[in-house]
């Protein structure tokens, strides 16, 4: 990827907002879409499955959720997550917003995920736009924009991968291109 000034501004500009969403949760870490803010329940209730907050019935926000993958054709990226949550008896629903930057490209989406057990597993979909840098890995075309989703498997607490397609945004005459995007890694 060559580091022009206009490459340059938009990976600022990206991981700006990026970092915005994620100071913003830090910073109201125990807000609610309501107006009395309830504290959130500890990571130790939420692994032994323990009720008392968690029988809240409100959407809360969410904390940001970062975290570091690798896969394609992002390469090597790191994500950011924010969104709002809310408890249903034994699963809790999220619903969030995210950006990846990775080497090979950046990709914003939309997703929601629901909570399988009792150890941080979960499961979801998302669906999103994604633009290639100069040299992205796998089948993706350079300096080109994707729209897609994927499914998302969080087996254990950190753990995370991703399996989807996306297909090229096609310009006038050409043939639209599909591509297949995975990613491993730990947090989001």
């Amino acid at each position: 990827m060559r580091a022009t000034p206009r490459v340059l501004t938009r990976t600022v500009v990206h991981v700006a907002l990026a970092a915005a969403l994620c100071v913003a949760a830090a910073i109201h870490p125990r807000a609610t879409v309501h107006a009395q803010a309830l504290p959130e329940p500890s990571v130790r209730a939420v692994l032994s499955g323990a009720q008392g907050d968690a029988d809240d019935q409100r959407w809360h926000i969410s904390r940001c959720l970062l975290g570091l993958s690798y896969g394609s054709p992002l390469k090597a990226y790191v994500a950011g997550a924010v969104g709002v949550r809310r408890a249903f008896d034994a699963r809790t629903v999220c619903s969030y917003g995210a950006a990846h930057l990775g080497l090979g490209g950046a990709r914003a989406s939309l997703g929601t995920a629901v909570t399988l057990g009792r150890y941080g597993s979960a499961l979801g979909v998302s669906g999103g736009v994604l633009r290639t840098f100069g040299n992205p890995g796998g089948d993706a075309d350079p300096r080109r924009s994707y729209v897609g989703g994927s499914v998302h498997v969080w087996p254990l607490l950190a753990l995370h991968s991703e399996f989807g397609a996306y297909t090229r945004v096609a310009r006038s005459g050409e043939a639209a291109q599909r591509i297949l995007i995975w990613s491993v890694g730990f947090g989001y």
